[in-house]
């Protein structure tokens, strides 16, 4: 009985470490995106932004560089959580609800920049990096400090990075501006 309670226990903590990675690729994503689309006047989604997205270096390019690096990791998640529902009958991600799995899937869809205007692919972004955030939150909120450095978490569940090493900055919906993440 103690073997298989241990063996359960590890089972958790590899789906809790691979859900906090999946969030935060996902929400350093969302941001890179944000960062993306507030540094520049050029067109990077809509019908406009075709031409530019020709360019793999250009905003619009790199836009939907970005968006296909998220499409992955989402439908993956959605397909496990849905996996994960149908044998408990809950989603088994804490307080993601079915209507919430379902959103995600459907802002997945709306996630396309050739055809969605800028303030509505925006608008998306930030709905799916909101989700992935209530997953670190909840990670965060249900796991001891001690626990989270055992499973080596720190660093998916901090302040995230670039890969120069800056700090990241997360968009704030209240004052509609970038802010230091942390």
């Amino acid at each position: 009985a103690e073997q298989a309670a241990s063996a359960a226990s590890g089972a958790r903590d590899i789906k809790t470490q691979s859900k906090a990675r999946t969030a935060r690729l996902i929400i350093n994503s969302a941001d890179d995106i944000l960062n993306i689309m507030a540094g520049t006047r050029m067109p990077v989604t809509g019908t406009t932004s075709i031409p530019f997205a020709f360019y793999s270096d250009s905003p619009a390019g790199k836009i939907r560089s970005l968006v296909a690096q998220l499409g992955s990791p989402i439908a993956i998640d959605a397909l496990t959580r849905l996996k994960e529902s149908s044998k408990t009958g809950a989603s088994g991600f804490g307080a993601l609800s079915e209507k919430e799995l379902t959103l995600l899937i459907d802002q997945l869809g709306r996630l396309d920049p050739n055809t969605t205007e800028k303030e509505i692919f925006r608008t998306n972004v930030l709905r799916i990096r909101d989700l992935y955030q209530r997953t670190i939150d909840g990670i965060k909120r249900d796991m001891t400090p001690e626990k989270i450095k055992e499973l080596g978490l720190g660093v998916l569940l901090g302040t995230p990075t670039t890969s120069s090493g800056k700090k990241r900055r997360r968009w704030n919906q209240e004052t509609q501006k970038f802010e230091a993440d942390g």
